[in-house]
């Protein structure tokens, strides 16, 4: 057991935030261990929100409520597997206030844009979901890693309405693993994946009256884009010295050269709704040099 209190004190607002946790584990077997713990955590409105208001600079800091639950089994001597659930409760979340002329239902930490006038601490947010990972340390010149979870990540606007927050992908996976056969050579490899990120579609029948990219506000995050992928690949060469360590790389980001979309926009020229690509294949050539 874990127990843990953290004071935090605000000079802008002049608040004092007790902030208590505790952990817990048991060893169920010598190889099963059961987690479990739980906090309240406080972080601060960053300043670039805090700055576009006087009646902001007191905004209270945003709480967290943590609950998590997991077990940690191993395999082998160095495989071990990890499944975790987590449930995160936010609450003193800003948000704009009635009335406010710039009010449309976004969840203001993710924006991080303009706002009018002040912002109240009336919001409310949550995140829930479920981890896994298994883990390979290095033995017999292979490591890996991989990680899988699903999630829902959501905000209540202030019109009372529950939405999906900007990067809500639901779904992520990842593997990760290398190969060093030596002290000098190294080859790895990362293959990522995420689920589609919500988007507000664009409203063609005003952009074109308008001339000007508008989004449907009342459908806020009500549609994905497509899910992302990737693969990125790295061959690193070491040399070492009488006190320092020379190492050269060459990788390849997106190996396959998938065609990932950033977002959609407004194409003025065509007068429609066109595609954000992120980069294609990216090859980089690197030193890193320690001492």
């Amino acid at each position: 057991m874990s127990p843990g209190l953290r004071v935090d004190y605000g000079s802008l607002n002049e608040d004092v935030y007790p902030q208590p946790r505790l952990g817990l584990a048991y060893d169920l077997t010598e190889r099963v261990r059961l987690r479990a713990a739980g906090g309240v955590y406080r972080q601060a409105v960053p300043l670039s929100v805090r700055a576009q208001s006087a009646a902001n600079a007191t905004l209270p800091h945003v709480r967290a409520d943590h609950l998590i639950g997991g077990v940690d089994v191993l395999l082998a001597p160095d495989l071990k597997l990890t499944v975790e659930g987590f449930s995160k409760t936010y609450r003193d979340v800003p948000q704009f206030a009635d009335g406010n002329p710039l009010g449309t239902p976004v969840y203001v930490l993710d924006e991080r844009g303009d706002y009018a006038g002040a912002l109240t601490s009336d919001g409310r947010a949550r995140a829930r979901g479920i981890e896994l990972l298994v883990q390979k340390k290095l033995s017999r010149a292979f490591y890996g890693l991989v990680s899988a979870s699903y999630f829902r990540s959501q905000y209540e606007d202030q019109n009372g309405t529950w939405r999906d927050r900007d990067f809500d992908t639901q779904t992520q996976f990842s593997v990760i693993g290398g190969w060093k056969p030596n002290a000098k050579w190294e080859l790895s490899a990362r293959w990522s994946y995420l689920g589609g990120r919500p988007t507000t579609p664009i409203d063609v029948g005003q952009s074109i009256a308008l001339d000007a990219e508008v989004r449907d506000v009342a459908r806020t995050n009500e549609e994905r884009l497509p899910a992302y992928h990737s693969l990125y690949l790295r061959v690193d060469r070491r040399f070492y010295f009488r006190a320092t360590i020379l190492t050269t790389f060459v990788s390849l980001w997106n190996a396959y050269s998938r065609t990932n979309i950033e977002d959609t926009f407004w194409n003025f020229t065509e007068q429609r709704v066109d595609e954000a690509e992120q980069f294609s294949l990216l090859p980089v050539v690197g030193i890193e040099f320690e001492f």
